[in-house]
């Protein structure tokens, strides 16, 4: 199975806003769409299906 993966490191990003741009995108399967943020104070990853929203 082959996957895309992208990744990136932000200050201050406003994670709901975030998550509404991603969800805004043509995406061709939108339910396989994850995304994996954690938070500064976050001891580990939070995992957001756009379909979730």
């Amino acid at each position: 199975m082959e996957a895309r993966v992208y990744g990136g490191a932000f200050n201050f990003l406003d994670i709901d806003n975030f998550i509404e741009v991603v969800k805004a995108q043509n995406w061709r399967a939108k339910k396989n769409v994850q995304l994996l943020i954690q938070d500064q104070e976050d001891s580990c990853f939070t995992m957001y299906k756009l379909t979730d929203y």
